[in-house]
C-alpha cells in the first residue's frame, strides 16, 4: 500500500474518531445539562413539598388555637357530657335537656352546632361554660341564653342556661 492511501485513511479514521468522540462530548454535556435541570428541578420540589408541610403544620396550629377539628371521628356531644358531668358532680350544676347534634356538610367543610341547657347558679354556670371553651377548649360557644323559672311547686326561682356550641371539623 501507498503512503498516501496510508495517510489517507489514518486522517478518514482520525476524523471517524474525532467525529466521535466530539458527538460523545455533546451527549455528555447536554446529559449533564440535563441532569443539573432535573437536580435543580428536584430542589424546587423539595422546596415546594417543603413548604407544603410547613403550611400544613401552620393550618393544624391555627385550627388547634381555633379549636377546630381535622376530621369528625365522633360526636363533639360526648365530650361535652363528659366534662359537664363531671363539673357537675363537683358543683351545683346539673343539665336539664339536650337534643341531638346538628351536623351541616353542605360547605367546603362540616359543622356541628350542640345545644345544651342546664340548670344552676349563675356563677357556676359561668365556671363550667369557662371550663368548656378555655380551659378544655373543647368548643366554641356561638350563643347563650339565661332564663329564669319559676318552679310552681316549691315557689323557688331557677336559671336555666341555653349553650349553643359549634366545632367546625376541616376536610
Amino acid at each position: 500500500m501507498s503512503n498516501n492511501i496510508k495517510i489517507l485513511l489514518s486522517v478518514l479514521l482520525g476524523i471517524i474518531i474525532g467525529a466521535l468522540t466530539i458527538r460523545n462530548v455533546f451527549n455528555s454535556i447536554e446529559t449533564a445539562n440535563l441532569f443539573f435541570e432535573l437536580q435543580n428541578q428536584l430542589k424546587e420540589n423539595e422546596y415546594g413539598n417543603a413548604t407544603i408541610n410547613d403550611l400544613r403544620v401552620e393550618l393544624a396550629a391555627y385550627n388547634k388555637r381555633l379549636s377546630y377539628i381535622s376530621k369528625l371521628d365522633t360526636s363533639n356531644q360526648s365530650r361535652l357530657v363528659s366534662v359537664i358531668s363531671s363539673f357537675s358532680s363537683e358543683h351545683a350544676v346539673h343539665i336539664h335537656f339536650m337534643p341531638a347534634a346538628m351536623i351541616d356538610t353542605s360547605g367546603a367543610y362540616t359543622l356541628e352546632t350542640n345545644t345544651i341547657q342546664f340548670e344552676g347558679d349563675f356563677k357556676e354556670s359561668l365556671k363550667l361554660l369557662y371550663a368548656i371553651e378555655q380551659k378544655t377548649g373543647l368548643s366554641k360557644i356561638v350563643s347563650l341564653n339565661f332564663e329564669v323559672k319559676e318552679d310552681l311547686s316549691n315557689q323557688k326561682r331557677k336559671l336555666y342556661t341555653t349553650a349553643y356550641f359549634q366545632n367546625i371539623y376541616l376536610p
